[in-house]
Formats: C-alpha cells, sequence, structure tokens
C-alpha cells in the first residue's frame, strides 16, 4: 500500500536545513460500530450479485464499505441488510 508523503519546510535557522517529513496514513470508519481507524486495520466490502463481498486485495471496482476485522462488527454488518442499501448506493 502507498502512503502519501509530504514535505512541509521548517523554519529555516542556523543550526538545520532540512524539512520536516510527515507521513498521512488514510482512515475509514468502520459501517458496523463507526470507529475510526487506519484503512489497513479493516476490512474491505464491495457489492456482489445480491450480497456484500469481501474484498482481501482491495483492488476491485466499485463502492466500497470497510469493516473491523473482528468478527463481531463482520457478522453485525452482514446481517443489517437494511445498511446496503445506503452503504453501496443500490
Amino acid at each position: 500500500m502507498a502512503t502519501l508523503r509530504i514535505m512541509f519546510p521548517q523554519k529555516m535557522s542556523k543550526e538545520t536545513s532540512e524539512a520536516q517529513e510527515i507521513t498521512i496514513v488514510p482512515q475509514r470508519t468502520c459501517v458496523s460500530c463507526g470507529r475510526k481507524t487506519e484503512k489497513t486495520e479493516l476490512k474491505r466490502f464491495v457489492w456482489g450479485e445480491n450480497s456484500p463481498l469481501e474484498d482481501i486485495p482491495g483492488t476491485a471496482s466499485g463502492r466500497g464499505a470497510y469493516c473491523c476485522r473482528n468478527e463481531k462488527c463482520v457478522h453485525s454488518m452482514k446481517v443489517q441488510q437494511k445498511k446496503w442499501k445506503r452503504l453501496f448506493r443500490l
């Protein structure tokens, strides 16, 4: 996974003339519990023919929904069928 690196110049001083490096990691929200965390810590789901399918490599086309890796959140997301229309814009 690629991370975005942005270089911000520090105030120049006599001691240093280097730029400060900041790494920005994408944040996503779990659709079951609402916890915000790094994208790499969540499972991604995309719409299959009749239900959400796990997108293991994270490269499937279409709108994705993210869920925590614990079984409680995954089960809750799969059971809450009323949310699917909104999550996947069906």
